[in-house]
């Protein structure tokens, strides 16, 4: 367990601490839940249930239990699997809810045997609705959800059999089409949307004609390009909008966590020596996971680091470490995602240890009061 504690940056990088904005625990190991026996590329939390997805074909606990499962998943608040059961054909990327069905994008061209190309909907109680949306050409890599459209980021060429250059929407409730159609010259790894922007990062450099190196805000009705300041010079691998803030975990073999405001302001960035693969918010720290196995002194080449395995928290105002929590996540490439209650940090990856406990492709750290 560990206190989190805000630290400020001073002259000559020294850390001075503040007083805690919060006064939470989040655990540095795990819960003893159910596992899969493959890699968790996105986690979603919805009325006390998580459901992950990704490249598994089981799930199990630590008895031997196993049940089987195609690429999707889900746990009930107990770490126990739930009889919620979509079977994928392909690898699943991502996950968004409206509160109400869950959407799935990824590789796949089935679910539960019948045509889903890319995108599907799917309710609580693992049916699948008849639901029009198909993606081909590629796959789909990222959604967001934002009032009745859902966005959709990857590779694909088309979008309900509309032509599509990696972005698109259509309905949440019947998966048509809608006229949103900006496109990027690149594979879109990464979404975020709110009422006014779509936030979308990967590997293009331009959108609609018009240089946007690896992160742009977008129009919700045009798709064309807002004013955005700052750019990457790496892919823009996950975002997470949180308190008019926007957390980007990038890539490269320096790996970055950047925080803009909604107009592309940079309020901070933070070094590490691999990619951030997930950022989210838990506990008012910002946690970044990803495949780096050091944090390190910005613009430095990483000539003083400070050993962090795959998972690592900072201040979400300054961007600062917190150098009380490690949680040593095992694996070569690590954590691949992360979402956050305000009881629960879970992890997805290709791990099969946290905090030195045997627990594999999926955790769940505690935070208590």
């Amino acid at each position: 367990m560990r206190r989190a504690i805000l630290f400020a940056t001073v002259v000559a990088g020294m850390l001075a601490a503040v007083p805690p904005a919060w006064a939470g625990t989040i655990a540095s190991t795990p819960k003893s839940t159910w596992e899969t026996n493959g890699r968790v590329l996105s986690i979603l939390h919805l009325s006390g249930v998580t459901y992950v997805a990704g490249t598994f074909t089981q799930v199990m606990d630590h008895t031997g239990d196993v049940l089987t499962r195609s690429n999707l998943a889900a746990f009930d608040a107990s770490g126990n699997a739930t009889t919620w059961a979509p079977s994928a054909n392909g690898t699943v990327y991502a996950l968004v809810t409206d509160g109400t069905r869950i959407y799935a994008g990824g590789a796949f061209t089935q679910i539960n045997g019948k045509g889903h190309h890319g995108i599907a909907a799917v309710g609580t109680d693992g049916s699948v609705p008849t639901w029009s949306g198909k993606a081909t050409g590629g796959s789909v890599q990222a959604l967001a959800q934002s009032g009745a459209t859902l966005y959709l980021g990857g590779t694909f060429t088309s979008l309900d059999g509309s032509a599509r250059t990696n972005l698109g929407a259509v309905n949440s409730a019947d998966g048509s089409l809608q006229s949103w159609a900006p496109t990027a010259d690149d594979r879109v790894d990464a979404m975020a949307a709110d009422s006014a922007h779509v936030f979308v990062g990967g590997f293009f450099t331009h959108i609609n004609g018009r240089s946007q190196n690896h992160i742009a805000a977008l129009s919700p009705t045009t798709g064309n390009p807002l004013s955005w300041t700052t750019h990457t010079s790496a892919p823009v691998l996950n975002l997470d909008e949180v308190a008019s803030t926007l957390y980007a975990g990038i890539g490269g073999t320096g790996g970055q966590v950047m925080a803009w405001n909604l107009t592309g302001k940079s309020l901070w960035t933070a070094q590490t020596d691999g990619n951030v693969e997930a950022v989210t918010v838990a506990n008012g720290e910002v946690i970044a996971g990803g495949h780096y196995q050091n944090f390190c002194d910005a613009g430095t080449n990483c000539q003083n680091p400070i050993v962090r395995h795959h998972i690592a928290a900072l201040n979400a105002s300054t961007g600062v470490l917190d150098t009380t929590w490690h949680p040593n996540v095992n694996s070569s490439l690590g954590v691949y995602s992360l979402a956050a209650t305000a009881t629960d940090l879970y992890l997805g990856g290709d791990f099969t240890a946290v905090g030195g406990i045997d627990q594999e492709h999926f955790a769940d750290l505690a935070i208590t009061p």
